[in-house]
């Protein structure tokens, strides 16, 4: 493996990495204000946040794979 790929490697890694706990972090906010919305008898837009959480769980599994490859 050349320079310019050890390079490219380390970046994604790190750009992974910082993917993923960044979606974490979205995810968790995703349910907390669902779970306000259900409190506030919003269930339609509670329900369209925990769909996008599980969408950004669904995600958050694909750049796992990812970084696993890499690995």
């Amino acid at each position: 493996m050349g320079a310019e790929e050890e390079v490219l490697l380390k970046r994604l890694k790190i750009k992974l990495d910082h993917w993923i706990e960044h979606n974490r972090e979205h995810e968790e906010s995703f349910i907390k204000e669902a779970e306000n919305a259900k409190d506030a008898g919003l269930e339609g837009v509670a329900m369209l946040i925990e769909e996008a959480a599980r969408k950004m769980r669904e995600a958050t599994h694909c750049l796992m794979d990812a970084l696993n490859m890499l690995s």
